[in-house]
């Protein structure tokens, strides 16, 4: 797994990692390299649990970790199968319970909209969402400023690198997987998604629609 967060394709199945912890919740979406096998993190999000949140038990908090996810990165996952990791076995039986409680089954009556498998993973391997479940609560017991937003996420970014000339950003991009994959999509009339950044090809230099790249 590695934590260097990338850009999302589009083009290949997302996976969601959740967590819930004593009073705040956590989550990553992920998705597999085709090429490597390895995962990388698209983007992060966690919160923390309001007063009468932190009274749930054990199995209503990871419920509503994972509706918070779901709901979360919903344009990333909707109109698609996706699987979700959680380290509590509970959670991958309670769409088969039989007479759930009248908070999980307004829940999942919610989620009956999106089409997903939920897998046990062992706490040692649901790392990224465990330490977010965490941190909130962390951050919050060191801060005092009571306005501070509840929900936190985290998205990829580009840094801001100086060349001498443009023909040197060109010969950058064209030497960089990402740069090379993106223009590839483009040169073949690959349709982004709306919700993606919307690159383009000028003078073979690659740019976002705020000619930043």
């Amino acid at each position: 797994m590695e934590l260097c967060l990338h850009l999302p394709d589009f083009s290949r199945p997302f996976f969601i990692f959740t967590d819930a912890s004593k009073y705040s919740l956590g989550c990553a979406l992920v998705q597999e390299d085709a090429s490597t096998g390895f995962h990388h993190p698209t983007a992060f999000a966690s919160r923390k649990l309001g007063p009468s949140e932190i009274s749930y038990a054990t199995v209503e908090k990871e419920c509503l970790a994972l509706v918070f996810t779901i709901t979360h990165f919903k344009n990333y996952l909707y109109g698609a199968h996706f699987n979700v990791f959680s380290d509590q076995q509970c959670l991958s039986r309670v769409k088969t319970l039989k007479d759930p409680t009248s908070r999980i089954a307004r829940w999942f009556l919610t989620l009956q909209q999106y089409d997903y498998t939920i897998i046990y993973k062992p706490g040692r391997l649901n790392f990224m969402a465990d330490c977010l479940s965490r941190a909130t609560y962390l951050v919050d017991k060191q801060s005092d400023n009571t306005n501070s937003e509840e929900v936190h996420s985290v998205n990829a970014q580009f840094d801001v690198f100086n060349f001498s000339s443009i023909h040197e950003l060109i010969e950058k991009q064209n030497k960089d997987p990402y740069c090379q994959n993106i223009k590839s999509k483009l040169n073949s009339n690959f349709v982004f998604s709306p919700k993606s950044p919307q690159f383009f090809i000028k003078d073979n230099l690659l740019l976002c629609k705020n000619n930043n790249m």
